[in-house]
């Protein structure tokens, strides 16, 4: 079985995928961060940076606080502001569908507590936008589901 981190970016990723259709993320490439794949222009990355055990969690049984970041990336060539702004919107409003989420996580053998937001860095880096959301996932590794 992959390891905790990797499962809960799947869990993100195909959340992110399957209810793209019809916002402003539907002609974006949605990639987990661990992977190999070159980075589009135009792209939305998930990285789960760390699952550590929490011991207000109760870490013996399991349980982590996953913190996952959420980078929204757009060609500023090709790409309003705007039109950034409105990806990072669906993105975030996606997010916010803890129930979606939480069946997305169980597919993968993690049962998902909340999904906490933790802040937004925004900037432009040469000829791209970027915006990164944060949240804090607690959540529980159950490889036996």
């Amino acid at each position: 079985m992959k390891p905790l981190r990797q499962r809960i970016e799947a869990a993100v990723v195909a959340h992110l995928v399957a209810n793209a259709t019809g916002t402003a993320l539907s002609s974006v490439s949605i990639l987990p961060g661990q992977s190999d794949a070159d980075l589009p222009d135009e792209a939305v990355v998930v990285y789960c940076e760390s699952a550590s055990p929490d011991d207000a969690l109760m870490a013996s049984h399991g349980n982590a606080d996953a913190r996952v970041s959420v980078t929204v990336a757009s060609n500023a060539n090709d790409t309003t502001p705007a039109t950034h702004g409105e990806r990072v919107e669906a993105a975030r409003d996606l997010l916010r569908d803890v129930s979606a989420i939480r069946t997305a996580c169980a597919v993968q053998s993690v049962h998902l507590y909340a999904v906490h937001f933790a802040g937004e860095n925004e900037g432009r880096d040469g000829d791209r936008f970027g915006t990164v959301l944060s949240y804090s996932l607690p959540c529980v590794d159950n490889p036996s589901a």
